[in-house]
């Protein structure tokens, strides 16, 4: 028969409890840290480029540098392939902006979903090196 352990249970234990405080307190450490600057000043480079390329995302499916009026590139336009596809960088934080464009177009609510991101990504971290 399989024995029943309660979450109450759980939290009786003090080493489960030093667990749960070595997990949560860098989380909420850097949560407090980032979330309240998110909307305070513009954007730099690297997340315009992200916002842009996440338009274009929204606008042809994949993240294209030339769009018929204007070409955005890092790396003097060499960092493109065929169709002006975008090959030098890595597409996920296209695809993250494109995703957060869907619901809002402000400074904090494009910047929120890339720190949500990068607190899950910690506790993953966490959970994985453990």
């Amino acid at each position: 028969m399989k024995k029943i352990v309660y979450i109450t249970s759980y939290f009786q234990n003090r080493d489960n409890i030093k667990h749960i405080v070595s997990i949560l307190l860098p989380i909420i450490v850097m949560a407090i840290l980032t979330i309240p600057n998110l909307g305070n000043r513009e954007m730099w480079v690297d997340e315009a480029h992200s916002v842009v390329m996440g338009q274009r995302v929204l606008q042809f499916g994949y993240p294209r540098v030339w769009d018929g009026h204007n070409l955005v590139t890092y790396f003097s336009g060499r960092d493109f392939i065929g169709n002006f596809v975008e090959m030098l960088l890595n597409w996920f934080p296209y695809y993250l902006s494109a995703f957060s464009l869907l619901f809002t177009d402000t400074l904090f609510g494009i910047r929120i979903w890339f720190v949500i991101f990068g607190l899950l990504s910690a506790l993953f971290f966490y959970f994985f090196v453990y």
